[in-house]
């Protein structure tokens, strides 16, 4: 899934999750779930945000190759341990953020290793490849429906 896609499939899942759990939409909560959204991609150096890594990505890259690792629930573990030592927002829109992302990956032909480094084993619901014409109708939709639940939020509240 390209960036764009993550971004707004997050803030779509995102804003439902908060609306449903009752959780008071911050700042920090959303800057960390669209931070979140985009991260696990650091292991493709032609990613939106391995271009701006500063040469991590390439390390991580050569380390676990592109959906790997950083495309497991080994990594969300973490980081839901981190958020129990130090429960802060922007922390907990990460981890929310990461997850959609994965949940994202599983939907594209290529899957994601969820148990790595447990097991090499895909999972995969092969419903779109990434950068073709069943992404851009799903960045499409998401993004008017986006729309339509920022009409329900005072995100004025965010600032």
């Amino acid at each position: 899934m390209r960036y764009q896609t993550h971004v707004v499939t997050t803030a779509v899942a995102g804003l439902t999750l908060t609306n449903i759990m009752d959780i008071h939409l911050t700042a920090p909560l959303v800057i960390g779930a669209l931070v979140g959204s985009v991260f696990p991609d650091i292991d493709e150096p032609g990613s939106y945000i391995g271009r701006r890594s500063l040469g991590t990505s390439h390390i991580i890259n050569a380390l676990f190759g592109h959906r790997g690792l950083t495309h497991s629930l080994f990594p969300v573990a973490l980081l839901v341990f981190l958020y129990m030592k130090f429960p802060i927002a922007i922390l907990l829109g990460f981890i929310f953020g990461y997850l959609f992302h994965i949940v994202g990956d599983i939907f594209s032909k290529s899957g994601v290793p969820l148990f790595l480094p447990i097991s090499e084993k895909k999972f995969a619901i092969p419903v779109y490849r990434t950068g073709g014409i069943v992404e851009h109708i799903i960045f499409v939709l998401f993004t008017i429906y986006l729309f339509q639940l920022l009409h329900v939020f005072d995100i004025t509240k965010l600032i």
